[in-house]
């Protein structure tokens, strides 16, 4: 990971490893397309979040903007105002969206008398959904 990071993706993920990123000394950016950061946090979670990042002067979180291009020097969006502009990077990740794993799913479904379906091959969701649903799988186990 290169000094400069920028990460596609303001949910918790991409906000959680901008976080991580700027107490390693990295200069982070976070591009969001909606409003807001981390929406898809739990609401103590964000305000966490929230009162970390403003320790962090390395930091710069831009909402509102849609990714265009991705250069060799960095990444390029168009933020709220309908102006381009380049967010200089040595490193971007993409913390954007996630599907569910269904088709593995399927495919393991016949390997054991019973299969349960728990977390992310069900629908893409928070971890307490994925325990919860683990939880009850093991619970069901004859």
């Amino acid at each position: 990971v290169g000094e400069r990071v920028v990460i596609i993706g303001g949910g918790l993920a991409g906000c959680e490893s901008a976080m991580e990123l700027c107490r390693e000394g990295r200069k982070v950016t976070v591009l969001e397309a909606a409003k807001g950061f981390a929406r898809d946090a739990h609401r103590m979670a964000s305000l966490g979040l929230l009162e970390e990042s403003k320790r962090h002067p390395n930091l710069k979180a831009v909402d509102q903007c849609r990714v265009t291009e991705i250069t060799p020097e960095g990444v390029v969006a168009t933020n709220r105002d309908g102006n381009s502009v380049l967010y200089p990077a040595d490193t971007v990740a993409y913390a954007v969206g996630m599907r569910a794993r269904t088709q593995l799913s399927l495919q393991l479904s016949n390997a054991a008398p019973y299969v349960a379906w728990a977390g992310d091959c069900v629908k893409p969701r928070r971890t307490m959904e994925a325990i919860r649903e683990g939880y009850f799988a093991a619970m069901n186990i004859r």
